[in-house]
């Protein structure tokens, strides 16, 4: 155990104080929909368990997809500065208006939080890849979205997001707007009356996504709460992406590619939120490298409805709270997995919880894309100052 050095400068002082990691199942040991693939939590504090949101999608010519889109119930427990999920959980299929399930396009399910009202909304990156067929059927392009959806998966209503968010493509073939495919909304959080989500990487318009040589501007999407339940846009930011980075201490060699990214924000306050960037490099490295920094939005520009950005924009701004290279020498295997992995797993969800001494804790946990056993699904414990 260790606590990190917080970020300086002008942002509220962020600090975590690394506490536990837990293996969690990633083989099908509790039957076939064991959970896995989790990409977003939402913690409920009443039953002391969370709401997960996995963004497996049904694909039968895919080994690896085990059903339709759907959210979890994990039970889990603290002690003594100690996290461990059970095998206590239920799955629930998300259903839209008709009571089908979510088709595939749709179901990318990336971001999850309980709403004021009990429901739950479900952020998803949306499909921007044309002529791809699966279960014969040629799937059509989707936006990225905001749903929601009562806890029985039923779908209630969905919330609106500007249309320069829409993939389009021209007659060629080549993308002229939208999300990049697997670039769309990766992240929902909440506070108060208040959503934020945020783009992967940037738009089509506003330039190609991150390299290795430069970043890019990604956008954070803010909606508010209407008169009716709904949410609707108000604000968005220009979010700068660090350049795909490749540590020295894994070598000197450059990577074959990479990408670079937001996979996760959490909502500190109106203003201030943590966001995790999550890179990943191919050969020779096939390594993810995670940080989270902390943002202040105060500042920044107000981007909504604009469909490109301008070279004047004024970004957030942000300051490192943690790179988790540091916490590689404290992670040992144990649990139902005793492989050790000796590198960081692909983390895309967090939620703060309550610890035994009445302080706040950040849960985050990776996704393990039902990879078994090149990833493992772990959740790391924090304690939140």
């Amino acid at each position: 155990m260790g606590e990190v050095k917080p970020a300086q400068g002008v942002l509220p002082t962020v600090r975590l104080e690394y506490l536990d990691d837990f293996n969690m199942t990633s083989e099908p040991v509790w039957g076939p929909m064991t959970p896995g693939q989790i990409s977003g939590l939402a913690y409920d504090p009443s039953q002391k368990s969370f709401f997960a949101i996995s963004d497996d999608r049904y694909n039968p010519d895919d080994k690896r997809s085990r059903g339709h889109p759907r959210f979890y119930q994990l039970t889990m427990s603290i002690s003594q500065n100690a996290i461990r999920f059970s095998d206590q959980f239920k799955f629930t299929y998300l259903k839209d208006k008709k009571g089908k399930h979510i088709p595939f396009e749709k179901g990318d399910g990336e971001g999850i939080v309980i709403l004021p009202n009990g429901n739950l909304a479900i952020a998803t990156e949306g499909w921007a890849e044309m002529g791809l067929k699966i279960d014969g059927r040629v799937l059509p392009l989707a936006n990225p979205s905001i749903d929601e959806f009562r806890r029985d998966g039923k779908w209630v209503r969905a919330y609106r997001v500007p249309d320069y968010y829409r993939p389009e493509f021209s007659k060629d073939g080549k993308q002229t707007q939208g999300v990049f495919r697997n670039n769309g909304f990766e992240s929902l959080t909440q506070f108060k009356d208040t959503l934020f989500t945020a783009t992967e990487g940037p738009l089509v318009q506003d330039g190609g996504p991150a390299t290795f040589e430069k970043g890019g501007l990604a956008r954070i999407l803010v909606l508010n709460s209407k008169r009716n339940g709904a949410y609707a846009p108000t604000q968005e930011f220009a979010y700068p992406i660090d350049p795909i980075p490749v540590p020295s201490s894994w070598g000197t060699e450059r990577p074959e590619s990479g990408e670079n990214g937001i996979s996760e924000m959490l909502a500190i306050d109106n203003n201030t939120l943590l966001v995790l960037e999550r890179s990943f490099a191919t050969k020779p490295y096939w390594r993810n490298h995670v940080r989270l920094y902390q943002v202040d939005l105060r500042g920044a520009t107000n981007t909504l409805r604009e469909k490109t950005l301008s070279e004047t924009v004024r970004p957030v701004k942000k300051e490192l709270v943690f790179d988790f290279e540091e916490l590689l020498p404290k992670l040992e295997p144990k649990g139902v997995q005793k492989n050790a992995s000796g590198v960081l797993e692909n983390y895309e969800a967090m939620a703060v919880v309550n610890l035994p001494d009445g302080t706040r804790g950040l849960v985050i946990v990776s996704d393990n894309n039902h990879n078994h056993p090149h990833q493992r699904q772990t959740a790391l414990l924090f304690r939140l100052k």
